[in-house]
């Protein structure tokens, strides 16, 4: 511990040195006491230069006692022994002032070059001794000793498991200079084959890591010669994400040599190891480097060019794009554009998609849209490093480009701004200015030699990628092409009161907008000891800056920096690209609460519809930064481009917003460029962690949103079923993202302390269980996670492949107490890990907690994650010993804090099977429904030969459920003899009893897969379609698998859409019956598949109660009656059943 503690103490000595903090005796003694070593001794140290000459070598050490060395080791003066070292090494030397005769400490250029590649001493030396080593010897027949100089000592811990046998095979076979470089080094015969035979100790684990580092320097050589990854993997008998962390990793470790070699004016060592850093990076050979400067390209791209002639970035420069197109073309492989027989026009669509071509930071290109890129860059580039302002590359593109710009000089804007230009003009004191001199209007363009970031913008950075660090006064796409979506102009209406008026004014009589919030980050990081003094003082008024000038913070470290707005162009062709931008910031012309109140009468307004691009998590962030109150409601329409996209493919995951511009509005993707690329399905107004600034990101999202949805929409109008879809989109499916947006900032109650107490009894439980386990497994303990062991304990015998199965089926057919006791533990164990744990970290403020729900579904049912409040069980037992059974509680410690709210709960009956009922009409199923009795209860008791329907159990009723709902949803015979514990002809009796009894299920089932098969989708009650292309497939397997979510969509969409219509209804009536009524705060709380729960006033709930049941029961209409059934109760595992 003390030679650890040493350790640190010298790097920091050495770096104060260094860096010419401290170099006299007294500063070292200064800086010394102020450290946490120091207050941790509890003592000041004093050091002078007379306390070096005692010196303590290492080698007298050995002779000593064990004892005697820590005794004398306490006793050592820490700075002068970390001195000492120092000097005895060369990081630092004595230097004597001739006048004063003082002593002064500075550093060598050994010490400089560990602070240049921020290296403790320990490491620089042993970089030190290796590279002064190769300089006597350098082997310059093979790279492969430069490889291994750049290779980081580290992969001995990366690469825990490297295969002998490989190793010493490729020795053998290696050629000469390479076999010398490894022998030099220290590879040798004998160590191989001790590696080979398992004998390697501890004591030769320096030797261990040189051998590691020379075997991962022989991979890294394959990837520099451009081997492929996977094939460099395979032959190395590792993983690709393995070789791909060890190659970032050299990279940045040969950017420390190079920085420690010019450190010591080793310049040659230095201009050899260079320029491994960015072959390292990308994999290539020397003669790509310079095509590599552009960020568009990777490797395999760089080689098809150089081989086709175009060596350079200059070549590429002067290259017609036609010719890289074809180059490009070429190297695809051919497909047809026409139509297949039989396929439909979304597979055609992606099949074409899969032929475009990824660049980084981009979708998918075309080709020709790549080669006009790949031209376009490597033209900025060398633009920007020759300082040339406007290089004549061809006369033609030059006189398109003049045409182009006049014809934007020439355009005016659309409508809904000739009022806002007019209030301009009148601000301007010139009015014949342009308008790129409008204080209030900033034109997103890109300035040709604007800044020194923009050479690193088209630079592949090895350290931070700045292909979107943009400047916020002159910023454009730069796509090839051109065009009228080329640039956009921002309108800063916080620039003047006038004008903030007029635009105020104009949209309140708007009624269409497409709206975007920026959202920026800030550090709440306090001041770090030891850290750069210059950096924290920034960081601290950067903080102070944006928490006393922006009001609207939320999440500790986010706020809301500022609104944009686009209006819908009327005439495109004759409109400028504008969008209007609120600035949230204090001190502006316009106050804040004229802002707030701007956005709550746009929100707040009937008529209006707003377009909002991730419209769930837009409005949760709106709420939760105060700029719109939870007590303030939502009434405008919303329009998300997500759901309207999820709507038009279901059968596809939500795609991003790039995706979505690439597929809908590809006259748009290179103005999409501007936002960058966000993680996931956010927004760009949202990615607070892009380098961009948050004013752009968010214009250029409103922009984007309000063409992409009218695009969408048009889309919609292309369908066959046009009058349901659209009104789907519109009417149900937004309303319900504002009423799930409400939910989860309202959260879910919950007793932080009742959790905590129910997690002690379920570990309790579990130990004794363990303990129990033991007694009976012959005092050997039982890892209950190991399906072996637990099979050994039981017996089970093993199948046919070998394998033994020791899941919940197989354990409930064996006739022993321990097998039960393992199924209790499982179950514990998975209800702690999987719900009650994480549920009780995310309970905030000990009194609620905030889900995350999801409607992008296939079947289109609402889905929580992050927490899931749906995966809470119910009550369950458990039998830890003969005759004790203990029972948990889960749901009872979801409470309301107040004890003037309870929680009331509306559940449909039988949803479901009501639905199936209703498609496809079958007459006894009618009349069981009609009847009101309970349907699984009679199943039950005919197929268990009961004579009276009381005498069915709830547990055998539940049993009979998941039996009729495995057989409506495709269950097959083995499952369901599973499920039963029975054979499987035995369950296929049961399922042709089922089928016997209610025939028209089955063919409503075989008519929707014939009708899914033709058409190629499947629809809702409503109209929402899922694709389903493998219904027609030849492999059996997809096909079944088709044909069954055919069937289950058909039900389980329309039940979805029925609960949603339920959600949106009650919503209605609370707002139209609570100035009635006089009803307090009911708030939606959770929604668990076919029940609704809601926080209401203890001595309203009737009311509210009476509300919900009727909204519920008359949501759909059906050919037979929904019944809801009501309970209410002040937790909610204590909620009863209640007649309204």
């Amino acid at each position: 511990m003390q030679w650890f503690l040493q350790s640190h103490l010298k790097r920091a000595i050495l770096e104060i040195i260094a860096s010419g903090v401290a170099s006299s005796t007294t500063d070292l003694e200064s800086f010394v006491n102020c450290t946490l070593f120091s207050c941790e001794k509890k003592c000041r140290f004093s050091f002078t230069i007379n306390s070096l000459e005692q010196s303590h070598r290492p080698s007298a050490w050995s002779k000593k006692d064990k004892s005697d060395v820590n005794r004398e080791t306490d006793n050592i003066d820490p700075i002068a022994s970390c001195v000492r070292f120092l000097l005895e090494y060369e990081f630092i030397r004595l230097q004597t002032n001739a006048e004063s005769g003082e002593s002064l400490l500075v550093s060598t250029p050994l010490g400089n070059a560990c602070l240049s590649a921020s290296m403790a001493p320990r490491d620089g030396f042993l970089l030190f001794s290796e590279l002064q080593k190769s300089r006597q010897c350098f082997v310059l027949e093979s790279e492969l000793h430069a490889i291994y100089l750049v290779t980081p000592y580290s992969v001995s811990y990366q690469w825990q498991n490297i295969s002998w046998v490989d190793f010493l095979e490729r020795w053998e076979n290696m050629d000469p200079a390479m076999r010398r470089v490894g022998e030099l080094i220290g590879i040798r015969d004998a160590f191989l084959v001790k590696g080979l035979r398992g004998k390697i100790g501890e004591a030769d684990h320096g030797t261990l890591m040189t051998h590691k580092r020379f075997y991962t320097a022989l991979a890294l050589k394959r990837l520099v010669d451009e081997e492929p990854l996977s094939a460099v993997a395979q032959q190395f008998q590792c993983s690709r994400g393995l070789l791909q962390s060890l190659q970032q990793v050299a990279s940045t470790f040969a950017g420390i040599v190079m920085a420690f070699c010019k450190s010591l004016n080793w310049n040659l060592l230095a201009m050899i190891i260079t320029q491994f850093r960015e072959r390292l990076y990308f994999g290539v050979q020397p003669d790509l480097l310079d095509l590599m400067r552009i960020s568009s390209l990777n490797g395999q791209r760089a080689r098809l060019l150089f081989n086709a002639g175009v060596a350079g970035l200059l070549d590429l420069a002067n290259s017609d794009p036609l010719r890289i197109e074809q180059i490009l073309y070429n190297c695809i492989s051919f497909e047809t554009e026409q139509r297949r027989n039989g396929e439909e026009e979304f597979e055609t669509r992606r099949r074409l998609n899969q032929r475009n071509l990824y660049v980084t930071g981009r979708a998918g290109l075309t080709v020709q849209e790549a080669a006009q890129l790949l031209v376009k860059e490597a033209r900025q580039y060398i633009q920007l490093e020759m300082g040339v302002c406007n290089p004549n590359w061809e006369e033609s593109e030059e006189a398109g480009k003049s045409l182009i710009a006049e014809k934007v000089e020439s355009e005016n804007l659309f409508s809904p701004v000739q009022a806002i230009e007019q209030k301009e003009t009148e601000v301007m004191s010139a009015p014949q200015q342009p308008r790129q001199q409008i204080p209030s209007v900033t034109s997103f363009e890109v300035s040709e030699l604007d800044s020194d970031r923009e050479i690193e913008k088209l630079h592949n950075s090895l350290i931070m990628n700045f292909s979107h660090v943009l400047n916020d006064d002159k910023i454009s796409s730069q796509q090839p092409g051109g065009g009228k979506y080329d640039s956009l102009n921002v309108v800063d209406i916080c620039a003047d009161t006038s004008l903030y008026e007029t635009f105020a004014g104009i949209l309140d009589r708007t009624d269409s907008v497409s709206v975007s919030f920026a959202v920026g980050q800030f550090d709440r990081s306090k001041s770090v000891i030891g850290g750069n003094l210059l950096i924290n003082q920034q960081v601290k008024c950067k903080q102070d800056d944006i928490v006393q000038n922006y009001p609207f913070l939320f999440d500790e470290n986010l706020y809301l920096s500022g609104v944009a707005f686009a209006f819908p162009t009327v005439v495109a062709e004759e409109s400028e690209n504008v969008v209007y931008y609120l600035n949230l910031r204090k001190g502006t012309s316009v106050k804040c609460e004229q802002k707030k109140r701007l956005v709550a009468r746009l929100l707040e307004r009937e008529t209006a519809t707003v377009d909002l691009y991730d419209a769930k998590d837009q409005l949760k962030m709106v709420y939760r930064s105060g700029l719109f109150s939870l007590e303030q409601e939502v009434i405008a329409s919303i329009r998300d481009p997500k759901v309207a996209c999820w709507l038009l493919q279901v059968e596809e995951k939500v795609i991003p917003l790039q995706a979505m511009i690439q597929q809908y509005c590809p006259e748009l993707t290179s103005l999409c460029q501007l936002a960058g690329r966000c993680p996931g399905s956010t927004g760009p107004g949202a990615n607070y962690i892009s380098t961009i600034d948050a004013k752009i990101r968010c214009t250029v999202e409103s922009f984007l949103v309000s063409h992409l949805i009218r695009a969408q929409v048009a889309q919609f109008d292309q369908l066959d079923r046009t009058q349901e879809l659209l009104p789907t989109f519109t009417q149900r499916e937004m309303p319900i993202h504002g009423a799930l947006a409400r939910m989860e900032l309202v959260g879910f109650p919950a007793d932080a302390n009742k959790l905590a107490h129910l997690i002690d009894r379920l570990k309790a439980a579990k130990g004794r269980i363990s303990d129990r386990v033991r007694t009976l497994n012959g005092g050997r303990q039982l890892n209950f996670g190991s399906a072996s062991e637990v099979a050994a304990a039981l017996k089970v015998p093993r199948e046919r492949n070998g394998r033994v199965k020791t899941c919940r089926q197989v354990l409930e057919k064996i006739d022993s107490p321990l097998a039960s006791l393992v199924i209790a533990y499982r179950k514990i164990e998975s209800n702690l890990m999987r719900t009650i744990e994480p549920l009780y970290r995310a309970i905030r403020d000990g009194k609620r907690i905030y889900g995350n729900s999801c409607c992008f579904t296939s079947t289109g049912r609402i889905s929580m994650h992050e927490p899931n409040l749906q995966t809470v069980v119910k009550d369950f037992k458990v039998e830890i010993e003969p005759g004790l059974v203990e029972v948990f509680s889960c749901r009872s410690t979801f409470i309301c804090s107040n004890p003037d709210r309870i929680l009331l709960s509306a559940d449909f009956c039988q949803l479901e099977l009501c639905v199936l009922t209703h498609l496809s009409q079958d007459r006894k199923l009618l009349a069981v429904m009609h009847g009101g009795n309970d349907v699984f209860r009679g199943i039950a008791a005919k197929w268990n030969h009961l004579e009276d329907e009381s005498l069915v159990s709830d547990e055998l009723r539940n049993y009979t459920k998941a039996i009729v709902y495995g057989v409506i949803y495709g269950m097959g015979t083995k499952s369901m003899a599973t499920e039963l514990h029975v054979e499987e002809d035995t369950a296929r009796t049961l399922m042709e009893q089922f089928h016997s009894t209610y025939p028209e299920i089955r063919r409503y089932a075989d008519k929707v897969i014939q009708v899914t098969r033709e058409r190629g989708y499947i629809e809702t009650l409503t109209g929402r379609r899922r694709y389903l292309p493998a219904i027609c497939s030849v492999d059996t397997r997809k096909r079944s698998e088709a044909e069954r979510q055919a069937v289950c969509t058909t039900v389980q969409g329309s039940a979805a859409d029925i609960l949603k219509n339920a959600i949106l209804r009650m919503m209605r009536n609370l707002r139209k019956y609570r100035q009635t009524l006089r009803l307090g705060q009911v708030e939606l709380v959770l929604h668990m598949h076919d029940e609704l729960i809601f926080e209401v006033p203890r001595d309203q709930a009737r009311k509210v109660a009476k509300i919900l049941k009727s909204s519920m029961e008359n949501c759909a209409k059906l050919s037979l009656p929904l019944r809801v059934k009501v309970k209410m109760g002040p937790s909610w595992g204590e909620m009863q059943e209640t007649q309204v």
